[in-house]
């Protein structure tokens, strides 16, 4: 019994056009319009990128500094994009923010607009440099070749040693701990997921409708079958489980092709979409169970429940989801929308699962309680004979 009803829920929920749309084209839809939104701006935050840097020569000046400048802006990791240009356009450059700073030759300065990030990693290579450059002149001094252009033409040992204080400025590169990307633009594609799986209660919601007398000829129908109710509910929601789950994935794959960056965690990341998409079932199968309310009642408790978890967990405000954590972290806790989010940011955050266990875990908890709580609504519901 338990196939039969689970085939007939699948070939009844695949004609469905309203809860296929939410479910299959609603997030492609969104994650489209939010890329093309936040595409550039994703782009250019990034953790670390070329430091671009405007060097004014000077008359008379070492040239070990111009030399290990052009060594460091060389190559596919360079640190710094260099412009080697005079005093006035390299002040233009600066005022216009098209340099984070200007590296003057005579007595190895750094003018910057504001201390930054950047600005710091420009002050330490200068304070390499003047480390080492007492080393470097006698090696100059010492030397019977002139420093040209060519790095051929460089001395041995002095090409050595500004390739050495190089490898060390690298330090300051970025470094993954961790899978994934933790650019804070990322939590609105989260939210997506968030959205559209708890947005699965429209198909849920219809599906406990058609086992209810009082919802139509086909629930008086099915209450005259000597089916129970448990059975009818898990093979209905483990239907639209599947589909469900199915709708996510093509999303998530969708995603990847756009260019976002999910890591290689990708069986947790499934493991997030699975609970998900239960826990969105879940809230469908009890709005669904609700007496005396009109379908169309239920659609928006459901569309209401699903817009207020998602903006709850950051989907159109930036930073709620932060301020809900300072003031009310037992919202967040609760909140599926908010879990779902945190599973994803956990991935790219942290080298261990606790926090996505725990998500994960009280997502499971909160679907069983609905599950169980919808199966008593309907297990108490009796129908006079007409």
């Amino acid at each position: 019994m338990f196939g039969h009803i689970f085939k007939n829920a699948i070939k009844v929920a695949v004609r469905e056009k309203t809860s296929l749309f939410w479910s299959f084209i609603f997030p492609i839809v969104l994650a489209t319009f939010m890329f093309i939104a936040f595409g550039n701006i994703m782009e250019k935050d990034e953790l670390f990128h070329e430091i671009p840097v405007a060097f004014v020569k000077e008359e008379g000046a070492s040239l070990g500094l111009s030399y290990m400048l052009e060594a460091m802006g060389e190559g596919e990791e360079a640190m710094l994009s260099v412009q080697t240009v005079t005093a006035e356009e390299a002040q233009k450059l600066l005022d216009d923010k098209k340099v984070e700073g200007i590296i003057y030759e005579d007595g190895c300065k750094l003018v910057v607009l504001k201390e930054s990030m950047n600005s710091t990693i420009l002050e330490e290579i200068l304070l390499l440099y003047k480390q080492n450059e007492t080393v470097m002149m006698d090696m100059l001094a010492s030397s019977t070749m002139q420093l040209a252009e060519d790095a051929a033409s460089v001395p041995g040992d002095l090409e050595e040693l500004v390739k050495g204080m190089t490898e060390r400025a690298t330090y300051y590169k970025e470094v993954h701990f961790t899978e994934g990307s933790q650019n804070k633009y990322y939590n609105y594609f989260y939210a997506i997921f968030a959205m559209s799986c708890l947005f699965a209660s429209f198909s849920a919601m219809s599906s406990i409708g058609r086992i209810q007398a009082d919802c139509g000829a086909l629930g008086m129908r099915r209450n005259m079958v000597p089916t129970h109710k448990m059975l009818t509910i898990v093979a209905e929601f483990t239907a639209l489980l599947l589909i469900q789950f199915l709708a996510e994935v093509i999303a998530l794959g969708y995603m990847a092709l756009l260019g976002m960056d999910f890591g290689s965690r990708i069986p947790f990341i499934l493991l997030i979409l699975f609970f998900g998409v239960s826990i969105g079932l879940a809230i469908g199968t009890i709005v669904g169970s609700v007496k005396k309310i009109p379908e169309a009642g239920k659609v928006g408790i459901c569309v209401a429940v699903g817009m207020v978890l998602s903006v709850l967990a950051d989907l159109c405000v930036g930073g709620l989801k932060h301020q809900l954590e300072l003031h009310a972290p037992i919202i967040n806790r609760i909140n599926p929308a908010a879990l779902i989010t945190d599973s994803f940011y956990s991935l790219g955050v942290y080298d261990d699962y606790g926090v996505l266990f725990r998500n994960v875990a009280t997502l499971g908890i909160e679907t069983v309680i609905l599950l169980v709580i919808a199966y008593l609504m309907v297990k108490k519901s009796r129908y006079k004979e007409l």
